[in-house]
C-alpha cells in the first residue's frame, strides 16, 4: 500500500526532540537540566562525522584510502530563563571543569587548571539528545560520549528586538552512540561501527 493512502505513515519531525544532560558530579549541569529534560532548549544539531581520507599517488593516477573518524561539535541553542539562571549555570561550568580566575591566583587551590576529566563529569557530563514521535515514545537516542563545552555565547542585546534572550553552547566529545527504537544494541560503539550490530530494514 502506498504512503499516500495510508495514515500509519508519519514522518520523524524536527520540533519532536528533548535535550538532557546526563551529568556525573556536575551540580550546575544538573541544576540546568533541572528535573532532566532542559525544557528551555530552542535548538540543537545532531552528531556528524566526516572521514578523512588519505591520497595514494601512483604514475599519474590517485587512489584514495579512508583514515580516521572525526566527530564534529553540536550546538545547542537555550533560551535564558531567569530560574534557573542559564548565565550562572554555563558560567559555573567552566569553574567546575578547573579554570581559576587571575584574581584567585592567591586563594587555595589556586593553580589548579582545566583537565578532560573536570570538564567532561563536572562541567557537563554526557549529553543525550532524543528525537521523539507524536506520542512521546523515542526514535533515535543519540549519546555524545565525554562531553564538555567547548564554548558559550550569551547573546545579544537591542532596544531594537523584544526576541527571547538566548545562549548557545558548542559541545565538544569524543564520540556519539546512536540508539535506535526495538534495538537493543547502539549502532556506535567506543567510537568505532559495530558491523554485527542491529539493522532497521
Amino acid at each position: 500500500m502506498a504512503f499516500w493512502s495510508t495514515t500509519g505513515t508519519e514522518p520523524k519531525r524536527q520540533f519532536r526532540f528533548k535535550v538532557q544532560f546526563a551529568a556525573a558530579d556536575s551540580e550546575s549541569a544538573n541544576a540546568l537540566a533541572g528535573q532532566g529534560v532542559i525544557w528551555f532548549a530552542k535548538k540543537v544539531t545532531l552528531p556528524q562525522y566526516t572521514m578523512t581520507e588519505v591520497t595514494h599517488k601512483f604514475l599519474d593516477k590517485n587512489f584514495y584510502f579512508p583514515g580516521r573518524v572525526e566527530y564534529n561539535t553540536v550546538e545547542l541553542t537555550l533560551v535564558d530563563p531567569v530560574s534557573p539562571d542559564a548565565v550562572d549555570l554555563t558560567l559555573n561550568m567552566i569553574e567546575d571543569s578547573g579554570y581559576r580566575m587571575p584574581s584567585e591566583m592567591s586563594a587555595a587551590g589556586a593553580f589548579a587548571t582545566i583537565s578532560k576529566e573536570k570538564a567532561s563529569r563536572k562541567g557537563l557530563g554526557d549529553v543525550i539528545i532524543t528525537t521523539i514521535d507524536h506520542e512521546g515514545v523515542a526514535l533515535e537516542t543519540w549519546t555524545l560520549n565525554n562531553a564538555f563545552p567547548k564554548s558559550v555565547k550569551f547573546g545579544d542585546l537591542s532596544y531594537d528586538s523584544d526576541e527571547l534572550r538566548e545562549i548557545t553552547l558548542e559541545i565538544r566529545y569524543d564520540w556519539a552512540t546512536c540508539q535506535m527504537r526495538d534495538n537493543a544494541e547502539p549502532y556506535f560503539k567506543a567510537g568505532t561501527f559495530n558491523p554485527d550490530g542491529p539493522r532497521v530494514p
